[in-house]
C-alpha cells in the first residue's frame, strides 16, 4: 500500500510513488509524524532503489489513526493534508 502522486524534483525526474518510511505516534502531544519516502516508481522501489526524496507531515492524533495501520495513515493524508487530496491509492 502506498500513494501515487506526481511530484517534480530538482533532478528533472518526478517521484510518483510515496510510501510511509517513518511513523512516530505521540499521544501526549496529540500528533502523528509521518515521513513519506518518494520513489520514481513502484517498480524502482521494489527493485531496491533508494528514495529520491521525502516529504514530512504532521497529522492530528486519533486512536483510529494510531491503530488503523497504513491504510488509515494514507486516508488521513489524502483527507487532511493540503496538496495531497488528489493522490491515488497505489
Amino acid at each position: 500500500m502506498a500513494l501515487g502522486k506526481q511530484v517534480p524534483t530538482a533532478f528533472a525526474v518526478d517521484m510518483t510513488y510515496w510510501r510511509v518510511g517513518v511513523l512516530n505516534i505521540h499521544p501526549r502531544t496529540r500528533t502523528v509524524q509521518v515521513v513519506l519516502d518518494g520513489y520514481v516508481s513502484e517498480q524502482a522501489r521494489r527493485a531496491g532503489a533508494a528514495p529520491a526524496g521525502n516529504h514530512e507531515l504532521t497529522l492530528p492524533y486519533s486512536s483510529e489513526l494510531a491503530d488503523g495501520g497504513r491504510a488509515a495513515i494514507y486516508a488521513a493524508i489524502k483527507a487532511g493534508v493540503p496538496g495531497w487530496a488528489d493522490a491515488e491509492d497505489a
